[in-house]
């Protein structure tokens, strides 16, 4: 995914002739949520807030019994990447 991503950014600033070359970083890191952190994470996600509330609540409901058997935290890796380049 982050290849893809890249070539498609790259593509893009290269393509505009304004920049000189893209130098590209990629940085790592893992967020670790408990239960409560992670449902509120959840009503983030435009298609957990469209459910109906019974919906939505059974299915959070699910959720935090599941976090809570094992191992309590939900622990998501992110990627961020930076592309930078100076004006032509």
């Amino acid at each position: 995914m982050v290849a893809v991503v890249r070539r498609e950014m790259v593509g893009e600033i290269d393509a505009s002739g304004l920049y000189g070359t893209v130098a590209f970083r990629v940085y790592p890191w893992t967020a670790s949520y408990t239960t409560a952190r992670y449902l509120d994470l959840l009503d983030t996600y435009s298609d957990h807030a469209l459910l109906a509330p019974a919906h939505r609540a059974s299915l959070y409901q699910a959720i935090a019994e599941a976090i809570e058997r094992a191992p309590r935290v939900v622990e998501i890796p992110y990627v961020s990447m930076a592309f930078l380049a100076r004006r032509a």
